[in-house]
């Protein structure tokens, strides 16, 4: 079966009131489908008039058709009714009959407020879809908006590739105070899990606003930039202790004396191999690729693990995003804390968070979140729709 590639766009509204997080939990959970390519738009009025265009020659129900284009029309412009900023959050999923097994999890529209059909999907918990007993529509909001059939799918992805990440996918301006960076580790994706999105749940409790993301994958390279810092760090945690276990391991095995310095210089050897293997371990969990022993060819290339950035923005967000995050160890972490609940040990510790503005500013950079939130899935879109897609 040929694999498909399908969106969901959580709506300006869903991601006002803080319902990204479970959103996301759900869809990598229950669908199936590999998250795949994660962007903030704000729709231009070319987009959603073609949007709309496009939608009127889909050959949806004549009803929902007409409520929807009444919906996409009045909330997804610059000017729109809740005259706030029109953030979105496009997701792109992968994989076999993702289009319906997406569909299946986000749920039909419906104005049935106990329906077996939507209940326990993302629409039968978070849209509303209210009508007098005339039928006329007093309230919608549909959480997201998702293709109910491939055609549907391939000829809206094909807008968005257009027309709808034209500008940078970061909108700082969006909320005062100060921006800084979250990345949701690797060991979140590696298999279909709630992890990340009740990661983000939980984030959503400071009160900030999420105003960039990108699915990355860091190269060879990028990892060592990034996490460069920590080798000095390791060769001045680790000397004293490595000149102790030296001195025990050797201490009456030679018929001679050994001074104090002298272990201290065995040591300062045997410290730098390992703050190099003990990086080189953090780079190789964060790309999927050993610094160690890649080619110069690779180390440049994507890696082969994926993680998600994510920029949020607000009064003192740093400081709140790490309080929420927790301290490094896991097992030190306090209760509540992410860290606490899905960290597995110091390496593998659920998140990253930036410990300041000016440091957050580095590491963006790093990862292509500074000025533009990437083209990746533009070029993604393009190439499915040109048939490189491969089967499964």
């Amino acid at each position: 079966m040929a694999t498909e590639l399908t969106y969901v766009l959580i709506t300006p509204y869903s991601l006002a009131k803080s319902r990204t997080g479970n959103i996301i939990a759900r869809l990598m959970s229950l669908s199936g489908c590999d998250l795949v390519g994660v962007r903030m738009m704000r729709p231009s009025d070319e987009f959603v008039d073609e949007y709309i265009n496009r939608l009127k020659k889909l050959g949806i129900d004549f009803k929902l058709e007409k409520v929807l284009v009444e919906y996409i029309d009045q909330n997804l412009r610059h000017e729109n009714i809740l005259g706030q900023p029109n953030r979105c959050l496009f997701l792109m999923f992968e994989g076999e009959n993702a289009v319906d097994r997406i569909y299946e999890v986000v749920g039909v529209l419906t104005t049935e407020t106990e329906s077996e059909a939507i209940r326990g999907t993302i629409r039968g918990t978070y849209s509303d879809y209210i009508t007098t007993p005339d039928g006329t529509v007093r309230y919608f909001e549909p959480a997201v908006l998702v293709p109910t059939h491939i055609n549907y799918a391939k000829n809206v992805l094909e807008l968005f590739a257009q027309l709808g990440f034209n500008d940078s996918g970061i909108y700082e301006e969006c909320a005062e105070g100060e921006t800084t960076m979250v990345i949701l580790k690797p060991d979140n994706f590696f298999k279909h899990s709630v992890r990340p999105g009740n990661m983000i749940d939980m984030f959503a409790k400071t009160g900030l606003r999420i105003v960039g993301a990108r699915m990355i994958r860091m190269s060879a390279a990028q990892g060592e930039k990034f996490y460069g810092f920590m080798r000095d760090m390791f060769r001045r945690k680790h000397k004293d202790l490595i000149a102790e276990k030296i001195r025990e391991g050797i201490e009456g095995f030679f018929g001679f004396y050994i001074t104090k310095e002298e272990y201290k210089a065995m040591a300062a050897v045997i410290a730098e191999i390992n703050a190099e293997y003990e990086f080189s371990q953090i780079v190789k969990y964060m790309t999927g690729l050993d610094p160690l022993t890649v080619s110069p060819e690779e180390r440049d290339k994507p890696g082969k693990h994926q993680a998600l950035a994510l920029l949020y923005r607000g009064l003192s967000a740093v400081g709140k995003i790490r309080d929420r995050l927790g301290v490094t160890d896991p097992a030190k972490a306090a209760e509540g804390t992410i860290r606490s609940d899905f960290g597995q040990n110091i390496l593998q510790n659920a998140a990253h968070a930036s410990d300041s503005v000016q440091r957050a500013l580095y590491e963006r950079k790093i990862v292509g979140l500074y000025d533009n939130a990437g083209d990746e899935c533009k070029g993604k879109i393009i190439n499915w729709l040109h048939g490189s897609h491969h089967k499964k």
